[in-house]
This record gives structure tokens, sequence and C-alpha cells, in this order.
């Protein structure tokens, strides 16, 4: 009867454990805009399940931030730094009615997106595009980048780490893959210009941070060309099999007191 009941613990419980979606669309940008803290320091924020680490540098140049920052922005024409905050193809989110992501690495200052998590997780994966700086500065290039040809990249890497800091694996997804292009042809069906999904779950289940980083062909002395923005939306986790454990624990740690209690 014990096991039983231990059973259909399980079984109820577990009907109850879904995956944690962030999908920022709850977040207040204001309409058309963006969420850009102006003081130094860390900004970081949080949505679903997930934190996004954010981090505003200011000196006497300026102010300029790396990390994940939130967007409603639709502009898919400005090709430029002035437009940092917009994702490309339709210009929406995922959903279409809300909010999604923008990455930002900077070099620099040493600092890539990271999603970190409360407790170990089985990353399901999430979907990503290109921004509309990065799209346009591969299509026309800039004073300081090269337009994309052939066999030009652009690629993003996700890590996982557990809660040791110990790499559980990588993913490759390509925002631009220009093998094959020829002259003439058209840059959009060489690059990422619409919502992607990225499967994540080859990182296993003790995730407890994801690492964002942008690798290109256009690479100089300096490092990358290429602005290095992306786009993400959606993002799936699923707490790992030890969190029902715990909760099945204090289940039967509840019941033999009850038990205790009565007799």
């Amino acid at each position: 009867m014990k096991q039983k009941l231990l059973l259909i613990a399980y079984l109820a419980i577990g009907c109850f454990v879904e995956a944690g979606v962030s999908t920022f669309d709850g977040l207040d940008t204001g309409p058309n805009h963006y969420y850009r803290p102006v003081t130094h320091g860390d900004h970081s924020w949080s949505d679903g399940t997930a934190d996004f680490n954010m981090q505003v540098f200011t000196n006497a140049w300026g102010s300029s931030w790396a990390g994940f920052t939130y967007s409603d922005v639709n502009d898919t024409v400005t090709g430029s730094f002035g437009n940092e905050y917009a994702v490309y193809g339709d210009g929406r989110d995922y959903s279409d009615s809300g909010v999604y992501s923008i990455g930002y690495i900077d070099a620099f200052n040493a600092v890539n997106p990271t999603v970190s998590f409360n407790s170990a997780q089985t990353v399901n994966g999430l979907f990503a595009n290109n921004t509309t700086y990065t799209a346009l500065d591969m299509i026309n290039g800039s004073g300081f980048s090269k337009a994309f040809a052939a066999d030009d990249w652009l690629k993003l890497t996700i890590e996982g780490f557990n809660d040791s800091t110990e790499s559980q694996g990588a993913v490759d997804f390509f925002l631009a893959d220009f093998t094959g292009y020829v002259d003439g042809d058209d840059k959009h069906n060489y690059m990422v210009t619409d919502w992607a999904w990225i499967d994540l779950t080859s990182l296993g289940a003790d995730v407890s941070s994801l690492v964002f980083s942008l690798s290109s062909s256009d690479t100089g002395a300096w490092g990358m060309n290429t602005p290095a923005y992306f786009a993400i939306d959606h993002l799936e986790a699923i707490p790992e099999p030890g969190t029902l454990t715990l909760i099945l624990g204090g289940f039967g740690g509840l019941t033999y007191i009850r038990r205790r209690i009565r007799n």
C-alpha cells in the first residue's frame, strides 16, 4: 500500500512538473522601447525561471552595456549602431505580440550574455534570430566590417555549465552561413531571418547556467568585426529529477508526521 501511494505521488507531482518558459512578454518596455539602465553596475533581471545578466559601464567616453536586455523595438531597416535593440525578419518577437531579448557580447570588458537557473535544469531549447544591425551589416558591410560573401559565417555558441562551473557541452548554431553563395544571390537566403529553434537537450539534466558567445569569419586584430548581437525568445527549461525527489521527500515526511500524530 505504501509503495502504491508513493507511485501515485510520483505520477501526480510529475504531471505538474512542466517546462519553465521565459517568453519576456510580461516585461514592460514601454511602447517600441527597450530596457537600458544608464548607471554603472549590475542590472541583471529575471523572467520565468531564469536570470539574465546585464552590466552597464560608464566612463569619460560615455556609457555602454553587455549581457542581455529586452525589447519590443520594430525596426528592420536601420542598419547602424543606433539600432542595436531590434530583431530582424518581421521585427516582432516569436509570439508576434510581445517582447524578445537581445544579447550583446562586450569583448573589451569580457562580458558574455549568461542565463542562470536557481537549480539544475534540462534546457529544452530556445528560439534565436539575427538583430537588424547585425543582419544589415552582414549584407552591406560598414567602415569596420565586410559585406559577407562566399564562405563567410556567423556562429552562435551556447555552452552549459553545472553549479560547479564544469562544462556540460556546447551547441553551435549558424546565424549566417554563406557556403555556396554566388555573387548576385539574395543574401537573405544564407542567414537566419526568422525565429529558429535551437535544441539544447544534448547539454543534459545538470545545467545551472548557459553562456553565449559569437564567432565570425570577419575577424581582425581586435577580434570579431561583425556586430556581436543576437536575439532570443521562448527559452524552455525543466528542473532536474532531483528537484522532484526533494518534493516527494517532503511529501513522505509529511505523511509520516501525520501518521505519528494520529497514533
